[in-house]
């Protein structure tokens, strides 16, 4: 049975140390329109996104159990070498039987091949022993390359966006030479992506939310944290909600600057809808999902689609449904939760560029 009960107070933490190149201390998602990206900042550094919904199917209309693939980008300064998601507290559905698994040949929109998607096979695998009934692992195999954008952004001198643009083509990362953040479909058609990751879950109803944090590692240890440690581009929260009678509900963790979901409307049509364009982090193959019937329902009665809208929320973590994912992804002393106030570390963070966050979903199709 799935613990629906969100935590009733946040978990402290103790100090850790700042693991990589530090990022500013207040990191809040936010939506705005129009708006690409996870987390495009403050105006300094080009907007692309971190995190991308690619295909959401049903796989058992009794239990309405389903799968999603997703695809993760390296925007920091470190390969990345494990992926972890835990379920966020105020979820109302879990992971299915630890049902991670990954697509070794894995190409964009579940299986159709995208132009200008670089062919990369996810060699990673499920890690058992670090799972959990709330999370799950991925590591053991080639490491992501980073591209990292802050240091990119920085120069000397600052760089603006098309000399930022031209600066990640020069990385020799991008094979196309096609990375342009006015074309959200070239975002990920560089090196640092990987996609082919699956899980499941079951019981997910019209009108629910599932609510998940994100971390990529390198090492044990997350590129980010959101005590301002490391950098923000490695972490996050993704809220994916089916859309009851096309109402969306209203933002997840509004204190940690949630505004809301973005995402098709049941019986409007993608150009029609007035928050799209939504694809840039919702990929078409998952916003609107075909159903079937259950074994109670009338095998002649069509079965309307699910619709899906998602919220992210960059560089922040609420708290974890179970504080053990917590410990287990951030040795020692567990994930500083976004909102609780941290000790001052001994040595302060270097001032970098302000990464205040917007967050939002991108123009354009998948062609």
């Amino acid at each position: 049975m799935h613990n629906r009960n969100p935590l009733t107070q946040l978990i402290n933490r103790g100090t850790r140390p700042i693991i990589k190149t530090a990022v500013a201390a207040t990191m809040l998602g936010t939506f705005a329109t129009p708006a690409l990206a996870d987390p495009p900042a403050d105006g300094t550094v080009i907007p692309v996104f971190c995190f991308r919904i690619m295909n959401i199917e049903q796989t058992d209309a009794d239990t309405d159990r389903f799968r999603f693939e997703i695809e993760v980008l390296n925007w920091t300064d470190t390969p990345a070498d494990d992926l972890a998601i835990a379920i966020a507290a105020e979820s109302d559905v879990n992971f299915f039987n630890n049902s991670g698994t990954t697509i070794s040949d894995f190409d964009d929109q579940g299986g159709s091949t995208v132009s200008g998607n670089q062919d990369i096979d996810n060699d990673w695998s499920v890690d058992p022993s670090n799972n959990t009934e709330t999370a799950i692992h991925w590591d053991g195999g080639t490491a992501i390359p980073n591209i990292d954008l802050v240091d990119i952004a920085a120069g000397p001198p600052p760089l603006n966006f098309l000399q930022q643009i031209d600066a990640v083509n020069a990385t020799g990362l991008f094979p196309n030479n096609d990375f342009n953040t006015g074309l959200p479909e070239t975002i990920d058609n560089g090196n640092n992506v990987r996609g082919g990751f699956v899980f499941e879950v079951d019981d997910f109803q019209a009108g629910e939310t599932l609510s998940f944090n994100w971390f990529l590692t390198n090492g044990g240890q997350p590129l980010g944290t959101a005590d301002g440690a490391g950098n923000a581009f490695g972490f996050g929260n993704v809220n994916l909600t089916w859309i009851d009678d096309g109402d969306f509900p209203g933002p997840v963790f509004p204190g940690l600057g949630n505004t809301g979901f973005i995402g098709p409307r049941p019986g409007q049509g993608q150009d029609q809808n007035p928050q799209a364009p939504f694809v840039a982090l919702l990929a078409p193959d998952a916003a609107i999902v075909p159903l079937a019937p259950s074994s109670t329902d009338d095998p002649d009665e069509p079965v309307p689609p699910a619709f899906f809208g998602i919220e992210i929320g960059a560089g922040i973590t609420p708290p974890f449904m179970n504080p053990e994912d917590s410990e287990e992804i951030c040795v020692p002393g567990g994930c500083p939760i976004s909102g609780e106030s941290v000790p001052e570390p001994e040595t302060p963070p270097l001032a970098l560029l302000g990464l205040a966050t917007f967050m939002g979903l991108g123009q354009g199709n998948r062609i």
